[in-house]
């Protein structure tokens, strides 16, 4: 009986996650969907939600589109720096130019200054005569929900029509 006691405390803020290089990365659990959640969800969707592909989820909190990828859907890593540190100390490369992108690589969304904005996981690729469409999986922040996209299908668009996609990986590189 005491020991429930111990057990309804206050829980963790944070789950135990770290680089490949033993680094810590700050996150914490994401917040509950609320009644403003949901509406700035439905805004999203009437906005641009047209263009996408799929919903796979609906709100769903507990972690942002980094807990997403970085995460396995279980925190949020809401500091940009934080960002950067896994891509540097997991041995994420950006894939060069006209270098199609393959499934589990990232979708990385920078604003002009570099500052990473978003992250998402490519899920297809199409190919055709040279030229190809990626298809990625996203999660726009901590209450919203999942949804397959084209890549350049992005809510921020318009508020954010300068930003510059690129591609990682962290898979090995055949020298082209």
């Amino acid at each position: 009986m005491f020991n429930t006691i111990t057990l309804l405390g206050t829980p963790p803020k944070e789950i135990a996650l770290a680089t490949r290089l033993g680094s810590t990365i700050a996150n914490e659990r994401g917040g509950t969907v609320c009644d403003y959640a949901r509406e700035k969800h439905a805004r999203i969707l009437r906005d641009v939600g047209r263009l996408w592909i799929a919903r796979i989820a609906d709100c769903v909190s507990g972690y942002n589109c980094a807990g997403h990828v970085w995460g396995a859907r279980r925190t949020v890593i809401g500091d940009e720096p934080e960002w950067r540190k896994i891509l540097d100390e997991d041995g994420y490369q950006m894939l060069r130019d006209r270098e199609m992108p393959k499934l589990g690589d990232l979708a990385i969304y920078r604003l002009p200054n570099d500052l990473i904005v978003h992250v998402g996981e490519v899920v297809r690729v199409e190919s055709n005569l040279g030229l190809w469409n990626t298809f990625i999986l996203s999660k726009w922040d901590d209450t919203s929900g999942e949804f397959l996209h084209q890549s350049r299908d992005v809510p921020f668009r318009r508020q954010l029509p300068d930003f510059r996609l690129e591609y990682w990986t962290e898979r090995l590189r055949a020298p082209l």
